[in-house]
């Protein structure tokens, strides 16, 4: 390449740079989509694709501040405390009241035909049976052998009332003789949906002479303190302790109560009997009315 083609080619390159400096100094408008967070969602309602709800927002400002602002990946926070199940229209004018502040760029009215809906499920819970999944039967007799028990043993499912409803059961991964080898046997469960969680994902063994075991209660009432109203009313728990002991405990042995402190949302807390711990529970706060 002789040497005017270099100069050609640099003077071609210098002037696209000064044309795309003069553009990105240069005010003008155009439109980002804005990525909406749905915050406060009541615990009892599922959003299905959250992390997809985008709005288009007119964006006013130098090329340079909306490419630099862009690249940050803008987001809105929505208010989601009033959804309910079905199918919800985000609030136009509450969107724009949630628009970001920036002190170079000016954002304008949303550019949209339709509606934005946001479709949700009602979330609930469900008990049920564990089976447990062997590489083959001689592996199983080996467990049975050792005083291993795999009878009677629930979790509980947690999702949209959609996908809990056709669900009877969930599997264990596939185990081996092997896992007599470790000091504790821990079992993964088979995920049965990435909108549904298990609760606990895993499953402890232990010979029957030791046996701790996990037990489920379910839809336990929450007791107030004061005259205020709560939501939700009832909380589900999961206490671990010695298997014979968890068996012989009814609803009345818990006791869930929150103690008002003139907030709009309260931690729930328990009263058990000795020897068993918590594991899990759900919800872990209440609304309050005042």
């Amino acid at each position: 390449m002789t040497r005017k083609k270099y100069l050609m080619l640099f003077a071609l390159l210098l002037s696209i740079i000064v044309w795309l400096i003069i553009k990105l100094l240069q005010e003008q408008t155009t439109t980002i989509n804005f990525s909406i967070r749905i915050v406060n969602i009541p615990e009892n309602i599922y959003i299905f694709d959250n992390k997809d709800i985008k709005i288009p927002v007119m964006v006013k400002g130098t090329g340079l501040n909306i490419l630099v602002y862009y690249l940050s990946n803008a987001s809105i926070d929505y208010n989601g405390s009033d959804i309910v199940m079905g199918d919800n229209f985000l609030d136009i004018e509450r969107i724009r009241a949630s628009l970001p502040y920036h002190k170079t760029l000016e954002f304008t009215t949303i550019q949209s035909d339709n509606p934005f809906i946001i479709s949700t499920d009602r979330i609930l819970q469900k008990r049920v049976p564990v089976v447990f999944d062997f590489y083959s039967e001689r592996d199983r007799e080996r467990f049975i052998e050792n005083n291993y028990t795999f009878d009677d043993i629930y979790v509980t499912l947690s999702g949209p009332s959609v996908d809990i409803q056709r669900l009877d059961k969930v599997h264990s991964e596939r185990i081996s003789a092997d896992f007599m080898k470790r000091k504790v046997i821990s079992i993964r469960l088979v995920s049965v949906g990435e909108q549904v969680v298990i609760i606990p994902p895993f499953i402890e063994l232990q010979q029957a002479s030791e046996i701790i075991s996990t037990r489920t209660f379910s839809f336990l009432p929450i007791h107030v303190s004061s005259d205020i109203s709560i939501f939700p009313q009832r909380v589900t728990i999961i206490i671990e302790g010695k298997q014979d002991f968890l068996n012989t405990l009814t609803d009345n042995d818990i006791y869930a109560y929150v103690t008002d402190n003139d907030n709009n949302e309260l931690d729930i807390h328990f009263t058990l009997p000795d020897n068993v711990k918590i594991v899990d529970f759900t919800p872990t706060k209440v609304s309050v009315s005042r």
